[in-house]
């Protein structure tokens, strides 16, 4: 699995906007506040870690890079670090989503020519999982090993 270096000058992360529950989301008053800040924050984390951990389980190494952050302590005990994004890569398009700090995450598209992606650009969680799911229903079609290994990691 190829690990992906994105420069840091990468565009401004957008904040995510997930559905709360109906009492969250009515409750008024700087507690229903936390409450739904909080709530928004653990379903990014939990996206972030879901996306990861599939997507590299199930997909071949050469359409998965994991971006993360090594710490020294990382590289000196040889650990793999955090996991700061993933993205999925097919012959004209790559999708990659970010989480960069708490509550704050980055889905971008690509597009790519001759393996080199030419450009990107910011899209809303909501659209960059149509893509997505569009990219694994092309990837699976075209080849029945991938359909075999999403169909393993996303049944378990």
């Amino acid at each position: 699995m190829d690990e992906l270096e994105l420069p840091e000058t990468a565009a401004p992360a957008m904040p995510v906007e997930p559905a709360l529950p109906a009492e969250a989301a009515s409750t008024g008053g700087p507690l229903g506040n936390l409450v739904a800040d909080h709530l928004r924050r653990v379903e990014v984390a939990m996206l972030g870690r879901i996306l990861t951990t599939t997507l590299v389980g199930a997909l071949p190494a050469s359409m998965v890079r994991v971006e993360r952050r090594r710490s020294l302590l990382d590289r000196l005990f040889r650990r793999p670090g955090v996991v700061l994004g993933v993205s999925v890569l097919s012959a004209d398009q790559a999708l990659t989503f970010r989480s960069p700090a708490v509550g704050v995450t980055e889905a971008r598209v690509g597009r790519v020519v001759g393996g080199v992606v030419l450009s990107s650009e910011a899209v809303p969680v909501a659209e960059w999982l149509t893509l997505l799911g569009d990219l694994l229903t092309r990837a699976s079609a075209a080849d029945e090993a991938t359909r075999i290994a999403l169909e393993r990691g996303l049944l378990q």
